[in-house]
């Protein structure tokens, strides 16, 4: 069952293997009397995943065939649905959240109709999880379940109703909780086809607890008389560990339960068909629930029966020569015997998960493809538990565009149709193609024609027909078979290839033996113009190109081509094809013959790339092509691998370590070796020199792998290269030069500025005295008057010396191609400088 059914006005959402594990578990009918005066199947009509009415066919339990009744596609008040039906064949009833939902049978045409007072209550709240018609047709039981998942605890009520079938009416009786609570096991109740009692799996903890929980059986069974319940005296019987799943036959005849912890069990009831007793078969040990790696399988979970019971399909995580993870095991219920036809993968198991025919080998369940829903019905072979095409025996009945699905099969008076004469039963009533482009054919489609009578069927021809008649064509293995037996079928195949665009119209004809002489089918298809010539670029190879081989660092290898082809319908014409990216500059594309002309359709152009690559390893960029495909533009990515230029490493029998005292030099011995085809110079930076070294290293020619020996000097200052210095005597002005200048300057004033006295007397006396007076102070001054002068000397710096200490130096060198002004840097070489 479903977790959690609808409430509240809503439906729950249709899913085919919950609907299966309710359905099949409780509506399978094997009564010794006829419910109703034909087979019928009722099918649940569904929209916006709610119900929303039922439609009525009937069954030819021969051919498996199904023959809509006229007058019986209704719709009901509430959005639920019946899932079984009165063992008189009066009724149908459904749950309907928390109450019954009930529905008339019309006898003479099949139509359901829903009560005008459905649904009816006993008790309000939890859900109804099953509803129990019982077998003397007096009582409804409706059991009811909060749905707790684990490890919550769920409860269970059996709501009684009495069949007031004057009205026609339920009447609540009681509303009894029962004495059983745990963990709601998914699908874990079920119904007795033939209404003598319910059965319950469920998970209860003991106490103390224990890491997994007992697998608790209850039972309840109703009075063949009375219809009243009589609730499981044991208080339930513990199984097993773990309950997983629980199933009952569509004839009632056999229970299988699946359950374990460590190790996983089914175990498998024979049920009598009277009083609802169950007697052991045996369990089987299906293997450990843990697999391999660890994982917790919990298995089996998913039990079926074929339409007899007689087949038990178990899905089981199977080893060794049946390896198969996703598969059914397929045992003979009787002896746990696996079948020659086990196992089978669920990929082939869509049937199981149908409503199962009480009454023959047939199967009904629901289809959908491509937005259609019809009902497949698959016959199932009771020997092999197998589905004898595999796939339905026909194409979907009852092909519609909202979801079907069936819900009941009712017992008929003798489990065949009797259809008399010779009778076709078509697929389908007509063909609709798809869109086609004229001057195209479209897939092909089907009708298959089943003789479905007592009488076998014989074909005189089939034909096509009408105003457009010559935009179908026909094959069939009908006319060849000529006479087709009861059961069996044959094949009407056509294509639409329209001719002009607009809609095309015709029939398709079938002369035959057959009742309604001649079968017409129509066929409707749409004729559109081709689309504009238009072209598609393709690149080969596509999303990435690497690169074959590896090229040496400043070398350029030979061009490597990328494919475009034009498989549209146009011409395509290239316009730009460019290279970008994070070393675009190691790649270039030219010369390629897509640039400047047409490619046609269904032809190629080529683009060279060229790989020069600036640095070693793994090189990447994009090339990027711009044309006029509605794909454009198109993009790979493009990887080569460069290999180093020039190794450098020591002479054979040097290190890159060299100890020398200060003022010594040291010398490093070094080998060059280029990489295949590289020709050209290398040119070294230096760093890391101490103070007072220096280093020094030549220009190196090296050519196409052939080795350079080359050195590399480091000169160190150490005390005994350190040249004396002498001190340098430096002359020293007069202290008094300043004083002096000044006192000349008065007496120039003073010779020239006489005093009043002076003026007075003869010029010649005057001049002589002032000439006396300026030579004397000038002899004072040239005699050093006033002080004298010196010399100083100043100290030279001391010398430099190269530090004791260990040295790490990083030689950069610079490879310049031959022929070539562009240079790049080469993986630096680290040297050990030791001074002592």
């Amino acid at each position: 069952m479903s977790s959690r059914p609808f409430g509240g006005g809503s439906r729950r959402s249709v899913v085919a293997f919950c609907v299966a594990a309710g359905i099949a578990m409780s509506l399978g009918i094997s009564r010794a009397a006829a419910q109703t005066s034909q087979p019928l199947l009722f099918v649940e009509t569904i929209a916006n995943n709610q119900a929303t009415g039922a439609v009525t066919f009937l069954r030819d339990d021969s051919s498996g065939a199904l023959t809509l009744l006229p007058g019986t596609q209704t719709t009901f008040r509430n959005p639920c649905a019946p899932s079984t039906i009165d063992p008189k064949g009066r009724f149908l009833y459904g749950y309907c959240a928390d109450g019954v939902a009930m529905y008339t049978l019309n006898t003479g045409t099949g139509a359901l109709a829903e009560v005008a007072t459905s649904p009816y209550q006993a008790s309000t709240g939890q859900f109804g999880v099953l509803v129990i018609a019982e077998s003397s047709g007096q009582f409804v039981y409706l059991l009811k379940s909060d749905l707790l998942p684990a490890p919550a605890t769920s409860t269970l009520r059996l709501d009684t109703f009495h069949v007031d079938a004057a009205s026609p009416a339920l009447v609540p009786v009681s509303s009894q909780r029962l004495p059983l609570e745990g963990e709601w096991v998914d699908g874990g109740a079920a119904a007795d086809p033939n209404g003598n009692g319910i059965a319950i799996l469920i998970n209860q903890f003991p106490s103390p607890p224990t890491q997994f929980p007992n697998a608790v059986l209850y039972l309840v069974t109703f009075d063949p008389v009375t219809g009243a319940p009589t609730l499981d005296p044991s208080g339930g019987t513990v199984v097993g560990s773990r309950g997983l799943g629980l199933r009952i036959s569509a004839r009632g005849n056999f229970l299988a339960l699946g359950y374990g912890a460590s190790r996983a069990s089914l175990s498998i009831y024979q049920i009598s068909t009277t009083n609802f007793a169950l007697i052991p078969l045996g369990t089987e040990d299906l293997g450990n629930e843990q697999s391999p790696t660890g994982i917790d399988q919990m298995f089996p979970s998913s039990i079926f029966f074929d339409p007899t019971g007689q087949v038990t399909y178990v899905r089981v995580p199977l080893s060794g020569a049946s390896n198969c993870a996703n598969c059914f095991e397929l045992l003979d219920t009787s002896t746990f015997l696996v079948l020659p036809s086990s196992p089978m993968p669920v990929t082939s198991a869509n049937f199981l998960s149908g409503l199962q025919n009480p009454q023959a080998p047939f199967t009904y369940a629901a289809s959908a493809a491509n937005g259609v829903f019809g009902i497949s019905v698959y016959e199932v072979d009771p020997g092999t538990g197998l589905p004898s095409q595999p796939a339905a025996i026909s194409q979907p009945f009852f092909e519609q565009s909202t979801q079907v699905l069936p819900v009941v099969a009712s017992v008929g008076p003798s489990g065949g149709q009797g259809t008399v004469g010779p009778v076709l039963s078509p697929s389908t009533l007509g063909l609709t193609f798809p869109d086609t482009v004229t001057g195209r054919t479209s897939a092909s489609q089907s009708i298959t024609l089943t003789s479905s009578g007592d009488q076998a069927v014989s074909f005189q021809s089939v034909s096509v027909t009408g105003a457009n008649a010559a935009d179908f064509q026909e094959s069939d293995n009908c006319v060849s078979t000529v006479v087709l037996q009861p059961k069996h079928s044959c094949t009407i195949f056509v294509v639409y290839a329209p001719t002009s665009v607009g809609s095309s119209l015709a029939t398709l004809n079938v002369l035959d033996s057959a009742l309604g002489n001649p079968q017409q089918y129509g066929m409707s298809g749409m004729g559109i113009a081709p689309p504009p010539p238009a072209p598609v670029a393709e690149l080969n190879p596509a999303g990435t190109f690497n690169l074959a081989g590896t090229t040496t660092q400043g070398t350029t290898a030979a061009p490597q081509n990328l494919m475009v082809s034009n498989t549209g319908t146009g011409h395509l014409h290239v316009t730009a094809i460019g290279v970008n990216g994070l070393n675009a500059g190691d790649f270039s594309v030219a010369g390629s013959n897509c640039l400047g002309t047409a490619v046609a359709a269904g032809t190629s152009c080529t683009i060279p790339v060229t790989f020069a690559p600036l640095a070693s390893g793994i090189r990447t960029t994009t090339l990027t092509i711009t044309d006029d495909a509605a794909n454009s533009p198109q993009t790979v990515t493009i990887n080569g691998t460069a290999v180093t230029a020039v190794t450098i490493v020591a002479v054979t029998g040097t290190t890159l370590s060299v100890s020398v005292s200060a003022g010594q030099p040291a010398q490093f011995n070094l080998q060059a070796t280029p990489g295949a085809g590289f020709n050209g110079t290398l040119a070294f930076a230096c760093s890391g020199a101490p103070v007072g070294a220096a280093c020094s290293a030549p220009s190196v020619t090296v050519s196409n792998g052939a080795s350079a020996n080359f050195t590399v000097t480091v000169t160190t200052r150490g005390s005994a290269a350190a040249v004396p210095i002498t001190p340098r005597s430096i002359p020293r002005l007069p202290a008094n030069v300043a004083g002096t200048a000044a006192l000349l300057v008065l007496l120039m004033a003073f010779w020239l500025y006489p005093r009043e006295g002076e003026r007075r007397e003869d010029s010649a006396v005057a001049f002589n005295w002032k000439t006396v007076v300026a030579l004397a102070c000038l002899v004072f001054m040239l005699s050093g008057c006033g002080g004298g002068g010196s010399t100083s000397s100043r100290q030279p710096p001391p010398p430099v010396i190269t530090p004791t200490g260990t040295y790490i130096l990083t030689m950069t060198p610079t490879a310049t191609p031959a022929g070539s002004a562009n240079s790049f840097p080469l993986s630096p070489i680290t040297l050990t400088l030791v001074v002592k």
